[in-house]
């Protein structure tokens, strides 16, 4: 019994023993870790993420030049086809596949012979008939010839010139002539050639003016007049800006796409007349001009599904002296802003900024809200690009 008694008081002991040394093994896993998120906590609490460096630029109080943009297609104000009116075996061809001509300057010309020899015969008749005329109308005055001769002798002169005018038609219709001045196209007739009519030979397109016609939402219909200054930019030539004027804006809006044709007329005067018809543009219908517009440059603005917004710049100013002194600093402050139109490499800011405010205007991906921030010492200058419309 004694020896039972022993060997139970034996396992009691070690079974106390173990489970304060696991007691105490938790206690001291738990412990440390409470010990090292408390000194986590006291680190983070003093921590501070180093400054970073950026550059900033300045809110401007600017005269601003809105307008409406759209798109649209560059029109000759005439052009046409160039076919005969008869057909014919091409004779001489006076121009170039591209070049430029004045109204009346002579193209094409078919074989003519037949032609030329019946208005030959018709001048000829002609010029008889009014001797004859002239002759018996003198006679008439002596009573040689009765008044029924004199009458049939003006009627006939009437018939030859008649006949005349129909000769030189025909004669006139083989000599292609320019319609109107412009620039030719591509020549697609060959000496030789026989040309039914109809056959295109070139096509002319009028160079200088030239039409732009471009669509704008009906919500816009009040804001635009005809004699409207408008600027037309096309992707060949992107450093180049084409002034003009609306000339006539559609009688209804479409009820398909709720939008007005517009029609504007731009100069073309340049030496190379650099608009084409069929050219792809973007136009620019100028409104009136706006006084005191906060403006940014583009690349100061960060631009999120929650909102526009820019990073400000706070000063603080030096502090305290001795061992409680503190530095003058910057921070950044979150700020966000509603912007507006764009115009080359500035956006109008309509609310939330201020003309003079000092932001952020690179380095903007590193930043947090109130932040520390080291400001160099030559802030980016931003190039005034507002007169450049893209």
């Amino acid at each position: 019994m004694d020896s039972q008694a022993n060997k139970s008081n034996k396992i009691s002991k070690k079974t106390v023993f173990f489970t304060a040394l696991i007691i105490l093994i938790f206690a001291g896993i738990f412990g440390y870790k409470i010990f090292v998120n408390m000194m986590i906590s006291q680190f983070m609490a003093h921590f501070t993420f180093p400054p970073n460096t950026v550059s900033v630029t300045q809110s401007t109080d600017e005269t601003w030049k809105p307008f409406l943009a759209a798109t649209g297609n560059a029109v000759a104000v005439q052009g046409v086809n160039i076919t005969p009116q008869v057909s014919g075996i091409v004779n001489q061809i006076s121009f170039r596949s591209g070049q430029i001509v004045k109204q009346g300057d002579l193209l094409l010309v078919l074989e003519n012979s037949e032609q030329v020899g019946d208005l030959a015969s018709a001048k000829a008749a002609t010029a008889l008939a009014e001797i004859n005329y002239k002759r018996d109308l003198k006679l008439l005055a002596t009573e040689a010839v009765s008044q029924s001769t004199v009458d049939t002798d003006l009627a006939t002169l009437e018939e030859k010139k008649g006949s005349q005018v129909q000769a030189q038609a025909q004669l006139d219709y083989r000599q292609i002539r320019a319609p109107f001045s412009g620039r030719l196209g591509i020549r697609l007739a060959n000496l030789g050639q026989f040309l039914n009519a109809g056959d295109t030979i070139t096509n002319i397109q009028t160079i200088d003016p030239i039409y732009v016609d471009y669509y704008l939402p009906e919500q816009d219909v009040s804001q635009i007049t005809v004699g409207q200054p408008v600027e037309v930019m096309v992707t060949a030539f992107s450093n180049y800006v084409f002034n003009g004027k609306i000339q006539a804006i559609d009688a209804k809006v479409s009820s398909d796409t709720h939008s007005i044709l517009v029609r504007a007329e731009v100069q073309n005067n340049d030496a190379q007349h650099l608009l084409v018809p069929g050219m792809f543009t973007t136009v620019h219908t100028l409104l009136p001009e706006l006084d005191h517009v906060v403006t940014l440059p583009l690349q100061a603005v960060n631009y999120t599904l929650y909102g526009d917004s820019v990073y400000l710049i706070e000063a603080h100013p030096a502090t305290g002296s001795g061992k409680d002194a503190k530095p003058a600093s910057d921070t950044v402050k979150l700020t966000y802003v509603t912007t507006g139109q764009q115009l080359g490499n500035k956006v109008q800011v309509l609310n939330g900024l201020k003309a003079g405010e000092t932001v952020v205007f690179q380095g903007q991906v590193k930043l947090q809200d109130g932040g520390a921030v080291i400001i160099e010492k030559q802030p980016a200058t931003v190039e005034n690009n507002n007169d450049k419309l893209y």
